[in-house]
């Protein structure tokens, strides 16, 4: 039992070591959490002229269906169930992105997702088992822009006020503040709201 636990121990540190070992970065440009532009890899890691098991992610972001047009700037996020890996890629001008090679020892669950304020994305998410060996994955996106709020025009005396989470101007309302005793101002006291879009 303690030997079978002992191996266990070994084997799962042997495998963090390989797996920070494989994350270095490779020939090209490789992405990093906060790295902005284009990931891209031109070579990928092979041991002892095998191929490492592993994945890397691409695909393209595009505006309303597979023959439109790329979307650019759009962040596309990866991660993992079973590692704290997380790597952020923004598309080019063609609406693609290009992850990483990443290093993975064995079956492994993988998300991959789309975000952009101006946009929502179909599917929302691709999820799938990585099965152990080599996958050069390809999972595409569409983009739909979401509608853009004109905040109201507030009368004299009124503020526009937003009263959580107000993306693309949407969600915005006119309030009249009123003090109280300390100076402060709290809101609202009488809302008029607006959720029209234009």
């Amino acid at each position: 039992m303690r030997r079978a636990l002992l191996v266990a121990l070994l084997l799962a540190a042997a495998m963090l070591l390989v797996r920070l070992t494989a994350a270095s970065p490779v020939a090209g440009r490789a992405c990093a959490p906060a790295q902005t532009g284009t990931c891209t890899v031109t070579v990928m890691p092979t041991t002892s002229g095998t191929p490492s098991p592993g994945l890397q992610v691409s695909g393209h972001v595009r505006l309303g269906d597979a023959s439109g047009p790329g979307v650019s700037g759009v962040r596309v996020m990866l991660a993992f169930a079973s590692y704290p890996a997380h790597e952020t890629c923004l598309t080019d001008a063609d609406g693609y992105y290009q992850t990483r090679f990443h290093y993975i020892p064995g079956d492994e669950m993988v998300r991959v997702w789309a975000e952009d304020e101006l946009y929502a994305f179909e599917p929302e998410v691709h999820y799938w088992r990585h099965w152990y060996g080599r996958e050069l994955a390809v999972r595409d996106f569409l983009a739909t822009p979401l509608p853009m709020c004109t905040p109201p025009l507030c009368q004299p005396g009124e503020v526009l006020y937003c009263p959580d989470y107000c993306p693309r101007g949407c969600g915005y309302q006119c309030a009249t503040p009123t003090a109280s005793a300390g100076g402060r101002i709290y809101l609202p006291v009488i809302l008029r709201p607006f959720s029209g879009s234009g």
